[in-house]
């Protein structure tokens, strides 16, 4: 499990590792990453696409029922703090979603370098 969070100029990352649930927003602790890791997945947040924030529902996908795992993003938006719970498996997922949910597992891969 791990959990990061990007903010407008920051990485951190989450010690405490706990399961998100789909009922809340997360609460972790977190401690802040090298700059250069910052610099390298920054532009992730322009790759959520707008249509993400008319969803129905924060669970898309069947996100971690087999061993491919999940995604949990969780976004600042208007003034709310908006989070799903994302399938990584592509295809429980619709398409406008699947270049943001490679950008994501790109840049864990980045960071985990």
């Amino acid at each position: 499990m791990e959990i990061y969070m990007l903010t407008d100029g920051d990485l951190y990352e989450d010690t405490s590792d706990q399961y998100p649930n789909s009922n809340e927003n997360y609460d972790g602790s977190f401690v802040k990453m090298d700059k250069e890791l910052f610099d390298q997945v920054k532009s992730l947040k322009s790759k959520i696409p707008d249509k993400l924030f008319d969803l129905d529902s924060n669970i898309i996908g069947e996100p971690d029922a087999g061993d491919w795992g999940g995604i949990y993003l969780e976004v600042s938006h208007d003034g709310e703090i908006d989070f799903w719970l994302i399938d990584k498996m592509r295809r429980n997922l619709p398409d406008y979603l699947i270049p943001m949910v490679d950008e994501i597992e790109n840049d864990i891969e980045l960071i985990n370098q």
